[in-house]
């Protein structure tokens, strides 16, 4: 067994769709990466043995919702409400930061997610397919029928692909048991909440989980995009006039 991807289907082609606004903005743009479909018959294989393994062993965090099985955006809303609800009943007020990654998908390092893998005891075998199927791909835009020249990508997981979010699950999953309030993802969105009884002890200890989030994203090489990062107090209306 050789433990190859093959190069073949390794290289992607680029689509820029219009998503709004003006047109000549590269921003307003979101690249669509089209694969070969064979390589989707071997992601199909790999794809089903990694999340069944992960799955029978408990691997996942219970707060990861996206791309699994039985979980959804409805989930996690359901579960944050709960929570929020719980607290307000009894009296307490939740901090709530709403994080947003910038181009997560694009900034996760093959070499990080690969040490990942082996701490969560993949074969070697399995190990050296992987690192082949990240690493070495080729991309190229195509516009009204035209190539841009190929560039070679070696960061990110592929887009377009069925292994990409998969592995994306993979890599945040250590985020999720570093901080010690609650913490819920979907994807590249990722929602703290801490309760307490006074404004003043909320914010001291989601000011320190942000710290240690803050510190896992630079030893991954992920981004915080502070636009689209909020924070919300919530409570009973006396509680919060209070």
């Amino acid at each position: 067994m050789q433990n190859k991807f093959p190069t073949a289907w390794k290289i992607a082609k680029i689509i820029p769709l219009h998503k709004k606004n003006e047109l000549n903005l590269e921003k307003n743009y979101r690249p669509v990466s089209i694969l070969s479909p064979l390589s989707k018959v071997l992601e199909k294989i790999m794809y089903e043995q990694i999340y069944e393994y992960f799955s029978t062993q408990n691997l996942f965090h219970p707060n990861i919702h996206g791309f699994r099985k039985n979980r959804s955006t409805q989930t996690i809303l359901l579960q944050m409400y709960n929570r929020w609800l719980e607290a307000s009943n009894t009296g307490d007020v939740s901090g709530i930061v709403l994080l947003d990654l910038s181009a997560a998908f694009d900034l996760v390092n093959p070499d990080l997610l690969l040490q990942k893998l082996s701490m969560y005891k993949l074969s070697d075998d399995y190990l050296e397919l992987l690192e082949s199927y990240l690493k070495d791909r080729w991309q190229a835009v195509w516009i009204d029928h035209l190539f841009s020249d190929y560039a070679n990508i070696n960061v990110g997981v592929p887009q377009g692909s069925l292994m990409g979010p998969l592995l994306f699950n993979i890599f945040i999953n250590d985020l999720l048991s570093s901080v010690s309030c609650n913490i819920e993802c979907y994807a590249d969105d990722s929602t703290l909440t801490k309760q307490g009884n006074s404004s003043d002890l909320v914010s001291t200890d989601l000011t320190s989980n942000c710290n240690i989030v803050s510190d896992w994203m630079a030893g991954n090489q992920f981004v915080l995009n502070a636009d689209k990062t909020h924070l919300m107090l919530m409570g009973t209306s006396l509680k919060l006039k209070n």
